[in-house]
């Protein structure tokens, strides 16, 4: 599989990891995070799936999955609140997340608190200003560096996404989460026609390692919400790039120690003029 990873977790296969998990509680405890709310709310009229048309991103052989959810989070607030498909740069996140995270110098990956910490306080850059580069390197441009802090996440850190309610809860808000769970070579094979993650996907075959993505809307199955992921595997993977999660996948992602569900808020978007995707473009989804 050419398709990198690159998700930093707190425990390895020898156990816990006293340093990863040290850094992960500094970035928490500067962040001051609050838990994710969750209020109970009619969701009988909302349509039966919802998630924005936008294109799948590819990391390549990179270990830059926490930059493509990022930058994705920041392109999914952007289009909800302007209604307008704005790119921002997979690297600069992955460059930025590297150094709130404590990894920068070789591509290594970054963590999910990383990647918070550096949407809050760095911001994301247009990815016309800082596009994929042909090999690893940690210098960004100095004008992405600028338009990245005039475009910072504005919401609330929130943390905890466990709760399925909960998740459906922020998800129906057309806010978007950050995710991270393990990764198996199973995972590798979702496609068109097998595009619902299944226990049996993350319980069989060669476990990977762990992988950032996002989570953008929301499939009915089953007749419940369920999470629509955004990869960064291209279009060929999933159904253009994005795979249900059943609600039983849903729970063997959480009984995992290491398996992080993020919330991202609002931003500061590139649009002046706030507009509702949903009432703009109704029922226009991927």
């Amino acid at each position: 599989m050419s398709d990198g990873l690159g998700l930093i977790v707190d425990r390895d296969d020898d156990g816990l990891r006293p340093d990863i998990e040290r850094q992960h509680q500094e970035i928490l405890s500067r962040l001051a995070p609050t838990p994710v709310s969750f209020q109970v709310k009619d969701t009988s009229n909302l349509p039966p799936q919802w998630w924005l048309p936008i294109p799948p991103k590819n990391q390549g052989s990179f270990s830059c999955c926490v930059g493509g959810g990022k930058s994705g989070c920041f392109e999914h607030r952007n289009m909800v609140e302007t209604g307008e498909l704005v790119w921002f740069s997979m690297w600069q996140a992955y460059i930025d997340s590297q150094r709130a995270s404590g990894f920068l110098g070789r591509d290594q990956g970054a963590s999910l608190y990383g990647a918070l910490e550096s949407s809050n306080n760095r911001g994301c850059a247009l990815d016309v200003l800082c596009p994929m580069p042909a090999h690893y390197t940690t210098d960004l441009p100095g004008a992405a560096v600028h338009d990245a802090i005039q475009h910072k996440h504005l919401g609330d850190v929130h943390y905890d996404g466990r709760s399925w309610s909960t998740m459906q809860d922020w998800l129906t808000n057309q806010d978007p989460m950050l995710f991270g769970g393990i990764w198996t070579s199973a995972l590798d094979n979702i496609n068109s026609s097998d595009w619902v993650i299944q226990p049996r996907h993350l319980k069989t075959g060669m476990r990977r390692g762990y992988h950032c993505k996002y989570l953008c809307g929301w499939f009915t199955l089953d007749g419940e919400l369920c999470p629509v992921v955004r990869n960064t595997h291209g279009q060929r993977w999933g159904r253009n790039g994005i795979a249900v999660i059943s609600h039983a996948a849903w729970d063997v992602y959480s009984a995992d120690p290491n398996w992080v569900c993020l919330a991202f808020g609002d931003i500061q978007e590139r649009e002046p003029k706030r507009r509702s995707y949903t009432e703009s473009r109704a029922g226009d989804t991927c």
